[in-house]
């Protein structure tokens, strides 16, 4: 019952603690990571937990880390060196918390932004608005 535009898809990083031995490499690859703790978002749905583990295109091994709600509990957990992350890259601050070390990963899906409104919406203000949006962006964002 939904339909959906793309927006914008934007590369995801790796998130590090500044003590992973990868970290400050220029790049690295998904399968680097594999066997790593994971910070686990709480009530996700399975493939939710497959593209926040970066498992979405292959099926790599991987530690449950803390539970965290949040994005502060997210990076906390990662700075305190309890797991690695992915982030998209737009989601990543310009000044970054001490002790988190953001890299680029090759291997990984990508991040995708998209418009959704309900397939029976008739309504003009849902079609203008939809129009607009997808007139006045950038469909592909690279780092």
């Amino acid at each position: 019952g939904l339909d959906s535009d793309l927006i914008r898809t934007d590369p995801r990083v790796a998130v590090l603690p500044d003590t992973h031995p990868l970290a400050g490499r220029e790049a690295i690859h998904r399968s680097e990571l594999a066997g790593e703790s994971f910070p686990v978002w709480s009530n996700l749905t399975p493939a939710e937990m497959k593209y926040w583990l970066g498992t979405d295109l292959t099926d790599y091994d991987w530690q449950p880390g803390p539970a965290v709600h949040d994005s502060a509990q997210f990076i906390g957990s990662i700075r305190l060196g309890q797991g690695v992350g992915f982030l998209p890259a737009a989601h990543v601050p310009e000044h970054l918390p001490a002790g988190i070390t953001v890299m680029p990963v090759v291997g990984l899906s990508p991040s995708q932004l998209r418009i959704t409104w309900a397939t029976s919406a008739i309504s003009p203000n849902v079609a203008r608005f939809v129009r607009h949006a997808t007139e006045h962006t950038t469909a592909v964002v690279t780092a």
